[in-house]
């Protein structure tokens, strides 16, 4: 039995749950990690915005991927081990076969204590990566 664990319940994080309950054993573990309950449709900020309708429109419960057996946790990530495959979510420790990062850029990220400075965030499109990222974007935290 393998583990996979996933961290972000955003548009990537959904994706990469449901392809891979399609595509391994049935008895392999899928975790998703998230410290929302809710996903939120993008556009429905927008709408939300201009007076369409209300943000709560756009939510849908991150519990539902349970009903095609994704364990979800709902909890923060405090750190990643990635040559360890392990992730601190909240106050335990994860171990996994793989782990996928697929959380969103934070954009008001903490200063390094080692470093003693506070890190500048570039988002950079994934198109001036071509062609090995043909969309969306990724960021970057410089220290």
């Amino acid at each position: 039995m393998k583990r996979i664990l996933i961290l972000g319940g955003g548009f990537g994080g959904l994706a990469t749950a449901h392809r891979l309950k399609q595509k391994l054993a049935a008895d392999d573990e899928v975790v998703l990690v998230d410290q929302r309950a809710y996903f939120m449709v993008g556009f429905r900020k927008t709408w939300a915005l201009v007076g369409v309708s209300p943000l709560e429109a756009g939510q849908r419960p991150l519990d539902r991927l349970t009903q095609i057996g994704v364990q979800v946790i709902r909890d923060s990530v405090t750190a990643i081990d990635p040559k360890a495959r392990t992730a601190e979510v909240g106050d335990r420790r994860i171990e996994a076969d793989a782990v996928v990062v697929a959380s969103a850029p934070n954009l008001r990220p903490r200063p390094c204590q080692a470093c003693n400075s506070t890190p500048t965030t570039y988002t950079i499109p994934r198109k001036s990566l071509a062609p090995h990222r043909p969309s969306g974007n990724f960021a970057v935290a410089d220290y």
